[in-house]
């Protein structure tokens, strides 16, 4: 069983593919908001500090809406994204566009330690994706459980970096991709929510349900907190994307 959040749906898709096609058995996929690679596209049309300061503000966009805040509340002279671009312009190397994330993250009360990297880190998954297209396991009997953020997220929306790309897509964009026998089901948050409560719980119970329907009955009851998941942690270091 192979399964994930975000980009960590996509890499769990992509691993069954090549798993099926290499002859071994694959239980079952379970992707939470997992919009189709095809939907994600490069930064164009901005200089290279530009498209620096883009990601930047992306990723500290995602990491607060993960953590559950808001913008930030300390009383400052400019506004966050006004800092990183402004900081991202000056910045000489890779170090100093750490450091203007870092900032941006303490003053946010999250944590800031090793910004660069993770800078570096969300910036080439963002470029792997836009690459990615996505392969079909149509014809396959793996059983996918697709979950499907309905909320328009607070940030990041439809700026094709795969958070609501596909909105209005009952499957995400997937199509046959995800196999004819996929099962899709709307959750009631939006894409850095839905890891959360009450949502959680939605996708528990969903979860619980598509392996019982594998394994039995005697699945029903089962507990999911060791299902592993691939990808991006789940947390605000990662934030998926």
């Amino acid at each position: 069983m192979i399964g994930g959040w975000s980009m960590g749906g996509t890499v769990a898709h992509d691993v069954a593919v090549e798993l099926h096609g290499r002859g071994v058995r694959v239980g079952g996929v379970i992707m939470i908001d997992s919009t189709t690679p095809d939907r994600i596209r490069r930064i164009a049309g901005l200089a290279p500090g530009e498209v620096d300061a883009e990601v930047a503000l992306r990723y500290l966009r995602s990491v607060q809406a993960f953590a559950g805040g808001g913008s930030r509340t300390d009383s400052v002279d400019e506004s966050p994204e006004t800092s990183v671009r402004r900081g991202m312009a000056e910045a000489a190397d890779p170090a100093a566009r750490g450091d203007v994330l870092a900032a941006q993250l303490r003053a946010a009360g999250l944590a800031a330690t090793d910004a660069r990297r993770r800078l570096e880190v969300f910036t080439s998954h963002l470029a792997g994706l836009a690459e990615h297209h996505a392969r079909s396991l149509e014809g396959t009997d793996v059983p996918v459980l697709l979950l499907r953020a309905d909320e328009t997220s607070p940030v990041n929306s439809g700026v094709g970096m795969g958070v609501d790309d596909a909105a209005g897509s009952e499957d995400l964009g997937w199509g046959t991709a995800l196999g004819s026998g996929a099962r899709v089901l709307g959750v009631d948050a939006h894409h850095y929510s839905v890891l959360r409560n009450p949502a959680v719980g939605q996708i528990g119970s969903a979860i619980r349900e598509f392996l019982a329907d594998l394994g039995g009955s005697d699945t029903a009851g089962a507990d999911t907190s060791g299902i592993e998941m691939a990808g991006a942690a789940a947390d605000e270091r990662g934030a998926g994307r």
